[in-house]
């Protein structure tokens, strides 16, 4: 770690947080680490220096008066002089030190004083709990937004605290603070609006503009300011970097309906006006009015003729403008007067443009063609498949077209001949690549079938020849060219023997250790996914013999499915402790890669349990009814593997009703049906959750779920069953020691369960017995 660095890394933001959250009283360490990483501020002679030395030490200061909210002076032991006089603002800034007892009032540190006193008394008026709040010493007509009456006593202190003061503009200060308190009217400057809207309203006026914005200013003019540093797109506006803590710069979240209607009565300028409302549109959904939307036509067709003019591709007519006008049309709330004169002017400017790319911007756009590039337009698309089909020079140009969704919804029944062509041209030298090849192309015949140009038998025929060709001759061919990688590591066979003995012993825990489903295993998992996030991001081919796929979890929006239920418990660690990952989880990326985890761990540690026993302990609880085939040692065949399904999932059934689920279909027409086990494991798990909150007590059930029935683990009984997998000796061999691992912890948790049972109805024969005796 570098001496001053400026920051805190993440771990300690992490401990931070967790310290915070355990509402920790021991804090000097933190003293102790902002003294390594932190230095004195530079001296300021003017107020004007202010903001920007406050940024250095902003994440100082709000760690600090974090803190000191949540335990008060903790009186720490600080030997930097600096960081004395840091603390010493938040304790104002907190409520902990008066006005007249804080003793600096020499550049940076009594500024800093006077801006905690500020936020102090704002945060008890308004009941916010902003760490530093600038607005106040800064920004005039505060009055307007909030009754400051009750704070006119106030300006004394704030008077002394600014009085006491050398630097350059603190004058200015002075006076800011005192018009708030007292109520006095400030106009806005007119001039510096104009100059605002001259310098930054363009077509792309919600851009992160980099706003060139006075020190001290109206609320009304720092609300432009703000906005203009604002984002809009894809429907989505976003505000400002924050600067961190969740406390965002520009003040955006204290943005309200009323402040913004409050701001629309001062400004005369149109162009302010509408960017006002565009917020509102992008924030509320409020529907700008007539006048907005004329001057958005305005900035997107000016921006038009532009590209017109300079000949530059359509794309490059994306901007705000077109982004507000293309959500309004789309939500039909687009004035008929600025609607017409939109299509009416961009018809003007683009008709001449015929090609594919400019066309297809305009269609996705909702910007309107005439009939001759409506015709284009179909006829490029549909010869769009064809034309590039004769640009494919390599496997990836094929496997590109294939994934264009355009190639399936437009390609004729001759463009998909020839592609099947181009297909088997590009599989000649098998390897990796061919993988994904057979992939793409299959998803893309998929597609095929729903597009009526092509003979949808055809279709059915090309792809069924597919997945054969894949398992007859190029599964094999692509796994001999693939590489694999190994890693030897060594397990005393005392560990191993340890670990068979707790497994017969006990296969709940044995489940739970290998699942990990506790929030502390959860939050480990993802952290480590977090450091590693760019290995996520590839995407993951199976090479399997059935035929390659790309992996990736897919959980039903059914709240009974267990799926659902793991994700939950897992997207629920992710909210929790957000704060202790370093970059962040899309659902897909935290989901893909979490599943994976404890897949990996079934396969590793399974392989360490010696099979027979366990299958002849199965024999030995197995119901008298079942007739099973002797110990194949380590030669399992199909049939001893598939005689396993009937005994595990009539155990789980029994297992339910033991619960009081029903193991049959509870309807008239239908009782005679036994349910999936997937929906007793399903119930037997949800009946745990609405008891504790959580399925972390459900190891067992969990582990038989994802190994048996789950399309995110191993599936066993469901892919086997159906021929798709798990049918040569050596992956038999692997699905009959996982079924048989099942079975077993399902028989041993039946058997438990009866015991207890048994037990219960034994103390009650013995406590009749002893009332029939008195």
């Amino acid at each position: 770690m570098a001496k001053g660095i400026g920051y805190y890394e993440h771990d300690i933001k992490v401990r931070f947080t967790e310290e915070r959250i355990n509402k920790s009283s021991n804090w000097q360490w933190l003293i102790e680490c902002t003294e390594e990483r932190f230095s004195a501020p530079k001296e300021i002679t003017s107020v004007n220096e202010f903001i920007g030395v406050l940024a250095s030490l902003h994440e100082p200061f709000a760690f600090l008066a974090t803190v000191v909210d949540l335990v008060g002076d903790f009186k720490p032991d600080i030997s930097s002089m600096w960081l004395v006089k840091l603390y010493d603002c938040v304790l104002l800034r907190s409520g902990m030190t008066k006005p007249e007892d804080f003793d600096e009032h020499v550049g940076f540190f009594g500024m800093l004083g006077v801006a905690s006193y500020a936020t102090f008394l704002f945060n008890k008026l308004t009941g916010r709990n902003a760490l530093i709040d600038t607005r106040p010493i800064f920004y005039s007509n505060l009055h307007q937004l909030y009754d400051l009456t009750a704070l006119n006593d106030e300006w004394s202190k704030l008077e002394y605290l600014t009085g006491r003061i050398n630097l350059s503009g603190i004058e200015l200060v002075a006076e800011t603070l005192r018009r708030n308190l007292k109520c006095v009217d400030v106009p806005i400057k007119c001039d510096s609006v104009i100059k605002l809207m001259d310098d930054n309203f363009d077509a792309d006026f919600l851009s992160f503009k980099d706003v060139d914005r006075e020190l001290f200013q109206t609320w009304q003019e720092a609300l432009l300011c703000d906005a203009f540093r604002s984002s809009y797109q894809n429907g989505k506006l976003t505000p400002l970097i924050g600067l961190g803590e969740g406390e965002e710069s520009s003040y955006s979240s204290v943005w309200t309906e009323g402040m913004f209607l409050k701001a629309k009565d001062i400004f005369e300028d149109d162009r302010a006006i509408c960017l006002l409302e565009s917020i509102e549109f992008a924030k509320w959904n409020k529907i700008p009015s007539t006048r907005s939307q004329s001057i958005l036509v305005e900035l997107a067709t000016n921006n038009a003729k532009r590209i017109v003019e300079n000949s530059e591709p359509l794309y490059r007519l994306q901007c705000t403008a077109i982004d507000l006008v293309t959500q309004l049309k789309r939500e039909s709330i687009f004035c008929k007067e600025a609607q017409t004169a939109y299509f009416r002017r961009m018809n003007e400017l683009l008709k001449g443009r015929t090609d594919y790319n400019d066309l297809r911007y305009m269609s996705e756009h909702s910007i309107p063609m005439t009939k001759e590039q409506k015709r284009l337009f179909k006829t490029k698309c549909q010869a769009f498949f064809a034309e590039n089909l004769k640009k494919v020079n390599t496997t990836h140009d094929l496997i590109a077209l294939f994934e264009n969704p355009l190639s399936a919804k437009y390609c004729n029944q001759q463009d998909a001949a020839y592609a099947l062509d181009l297909f088997y041209k590009h599989t000649g030298h098998s390897d990796v690549e061919t993988a994904e090849l057979f992939y793409s192309a299959m998803m893309f015949l998929l597609d095929v079938m729903s597009n009526p140009r092509v003979n949808n038998n055809w279709v059915k025929k090309v792809i069924i020849a597919l997945r054969h060709a894949w398992q007859d001759k190029y599964y094999s061919q692509v796994v001999s060219g693939m590489h694999c990688f190994t890693r030897e590591f060594s397990i005393p066979n005392t560990k191993i023997k340890m670990l068979n003995k707790q497994f017969l012993e006990s296969p709940h825990g044995f489940a739970q250790s290998l699942l990990q489903l506790s929030d502390d295993s959860i939050s480990s998992s993802l952290e480590d996914m977090s450091k590693k996030l760019i290995v996520y991001l590839f995407g993951k081919t199976t090479v399997s013999e059935f035929y390659p796929n790309h992996v990736h979890v897919i959980i039903e929006d059914d709240a009974r499915s267990i799926d659902k239920m793991i994700a939950d418990e897992v997207e629920r660690v992710y909210k929790e402790r957000s704060y202790r990952f370093i970059n962040h989880l899309s659902e897909q990326v935290m989901l893909d890669g979490f599943f994976e985890k404890p897949n990996k761990n079934i396969q590793l540690v399974c392989s360490m349990v010696v099979i027979e026993p366990v299958y002849d302990k199965v024999v030995t609880l197995a119901p008298s009814q079942y007739e099973l085939l002797p110990n194949p040692g380590n030669r399992p065949t199909l049939g001893h593997l598939t005689q396993l399904f009937p005994i595990l999932e009539n155990t789980i059934r029994n297992i339910g009703e033991m619960f009081s689920i029903v193991p049959f279909q509870a309807n008239r027409d239908s009782f005679y049906k036994l349910r999936e086990v997937s929906g007793v494991l399903a119930d037997l798990i949800g009946s745990v959750r609405e008891l504790t909150g959580t399925i972390q007590g459900c190891g067992e059930f969990l582990f038989v779920y994802l190994v048996m029935y789950s399309s995110n683990g191993y599936n066993i009984r469901n892919d086997c069953i159906h021929g798709r997998q798990y049918q040569g000796s050596a992956d038999v061999a692997f699905a009959y020691r996982l079924t048989v691992i099942c079975t077993y912890m399902m028989l041993k948790r039946l058997q438990g369960l009866e015991a207890i049972v048994e037990n219960e109805v034994n103390s009650e024969d013995h406590e009749e017995i002893v009332c029939h005796g008195r």
